[in-house]
């Protein structure tokens, strides 16, 4: 009965793998059939002249009206360590030049607005790509480091109170571990941008879904807890070098941030369209994710998530 039991077990695993095999085989078909037209994609793009500095080091109150929100975020910028450095038209152009050519070299085919009749005239499935906000935020964000002191027999009954130096925090276990972290605060800057995509295609359906994307630079930290024999000083300590932000570090930001958000853009629509495609076909969702690489110009696959 139990050999039974074990053999139906077995057919039915060995039968939900064919099933999953199956369903894969179909996306990787739609995957690879949409790999030959990812490349010369129309993309409709409008591109956003305004950007908002913002100093999130210095907290606005809640509960003030609108004229004293915008005395605080004025003085917010006048005392940042950063973005009062920013020439924001210069920033806003030089941005907008390198996310066009970052889509460029994805492969798309790039629409100016005021070519809409000609972007619709186009293939499909075709994209409509609008830069609705560009933020540069100010922050503080929290650098964590820790080290755990591995008990071993002989230490097992070990049972020492620390003092908290260098913000090291202690915590004891049962089986006389013991875990030390430290936690302080490093400056950051992110480019925050809000994007509306909307995909056309050529039954006449189309979707639209605003996206937020965000790009971070922060002080880089290079630190390490001292010897474990310390655990029996009482002198637990963290020592670091920290490689801070500087004003400069802002340039990058004009040309990193757009090759970032248009790969974000491609591995988007290329998702998109073949759960779009899969549920038309074969009314199911795909099992996994998928890169396209603008290099080999090929539709990768990602592992595989669980979709719910």
């Amino acid at each position: 009965m139990l050999k039974t039991k074990a053999f139906i077990i077995h057919i039915l695993f060995l039968t939900l793998g064919v099933l999953f095999l199956i369903a894969c085989s179909v996306e990787q078909k739609i995957a690879a059939k949409y790999q030959i037209e990812v490349k010369d994609t129309p993309v409709l793009l409008r591109l956003n002249q305004e950007i908002f500095l913002t100093n999130s080091k210095m907290q606005i109150p809640e509960g003030i009206d609108e004229l004293d929100q915008q005395a605080y975020y004025d003085t917010a910028f006048y005392n940042s360590d950063f973005i009062q450095y920013i020439d924001a038209n210069r920033y806003i152009d030089r941005f907008n030049m390198a996310f066009t050519e970052a889509l460029s070299e994805q492969g798309f085919m790039i629409f100016p607005t005021d070519s809409i009749t000609s972007f619709l005239m186009q293939r499909k499935p075709a994209v409509i790509i609008e830069i609705e906000q560009i933020e540069i935020e100010e922050y503080f964000s929290e650098y964590t480091d820790n080290y755990t002191y591995r008990a071993i027999k002989s230490s097992r009954s070990f049972n020492k109170s620390f003092t908290n130096q260098n913000s090291v925090y202690v915590n004891y276990y049962e089986n006389g571990d013991i875990d030390f972290e430290i936690v302080f605060d490093i400056n950051t800057i992110s480019v925050n941008a809000w994007v509306n995509i909307g995909v056309l295609y050529s039954d006449g359906k189309q979707s639209q879904e605003l996206v937020f994307m965000q790009f971070e630079i922060s002080d880089i930290v290079d630190g390490e807890f001292n010897s474990a024999h310390t655990v029996y000083e009482n002198d637990i300590k963290y020592s670091y070098n920290i490689d801070s932000l500087k004003i400069q570090d802002l340039y990058g930001t004009e040309e990193y941030p757009p090759n970032k958000f248009s790969q974000q853009i491609a591995n988007y629509l290329v998702n998109h369209v073949i759960e779009y495609r899969l549920l038309q076909s074969h009314n199911k969702l795909m099992k996994r994710d998928w890169e396209y690489s603008s290099k080999s110009g090929r539709i990768l696959p990602l592992p595989p998530v669980e979709k719910y």
